[in-house]
């Protein structure tokens, strides 16, 4: 059973009002603060289409916050030590990637609340704007996206690969909006043209880049395609 919250006048009107006061999470408990940045991105590589997988999967380990995202085509991950000063998590969780289709570009963190509201601050702790949120209660049916991420790549190949141009562009975007680099770098690696290739870019994330031993990266995955002569 899914949680959905459906907009009314009255929700409206309350949401209009909790916006101009900069209130939303007043009274609920709050759920996780996230860097808004990663949420936006993972919002362009959930799928349209298949229920499940078009949520963004927010999951908690012993040691890390991950965010992932895919649309059975590709994949998005990012993660951040727990130890992170200002970012957090209670637990696993899943919400709709359609909360996140509007950029919001100012906006530094994403306080998530369990009464169906997401506050966005700036980097001064400014209030932005306020959204409402569906999640889905069946956090474990979310595909296990850290499983197929390689934990190691050789690099070396033997023939020519392709990529789908479509599913680059929409990964180059992501990077030359968010990458922490002027230039927009990509780095691509991979085993073979038969197994997925990972690309990744540095992401500049105040709160985050100073964590010794770890430097916020958003990744990738994506399938080579077959060349048909």
């Amino acid at each position: 059973m899914s949680m959905t919250y459906t907009t009314t006048e009255q929700d409206r009107e309350d949401l209009e009002r909790l916006n101009e006061m900069g209130s939303i999470t007043y009274g609920s408990e709050i759920l996780a603060s996230l860097p808004s940045a990663p949420l936006f991105i993972a919002s362009q590589f959930a799928s349209k289409d298949k229920y499940l997988i078009s949520f963004i999967a927010v999951k908690v380990d012993k040691t890390y916050i991950g965010i992932y995202a895919s649309n059975g085509h590709m994949a998005f991950r990012f993660k951040f030590p727990k130890v992170s000063e200002g970012f957090y998590a209670e637990k696993s969780f899943l919400i709709g990637a359609d909360t996140f289709k509007k950029s919001n570009k100012k906006s530094y963190i994403a306080t998530i609340c369990e009464n169906g509201y997401i506050s966005f601050r700036d980097k001064k702790g400014n209030f932005l704007e306020a959204r409402q949120w569906k999640g889905d209660p069946e956090t474990e049916k979310f595909p296990n996206i850290e499983q197929i991420f390689p934990s190691s790549f050789s690099n070396n190949f033997d023939k020519s690969f392709w990529f789908n141009a479509k599913y680059l562009g929409i990964i180059s975007k992501a990077v030359c909006s968010y990458s922490s680099n002027f230039n927009s770098e990509m780095s691509f690696s991979g085993n073979s043209v038969n197994t997925p290739f990972l690309i990744s870019s540095e992401i500049g994330i105040e709160g985050l880049n100073d964590i010794e031993g770890y430097t916020p990266t958003m990744e990738f995955l994506i399938m080579p395609v077959t060349k048909r002569y």
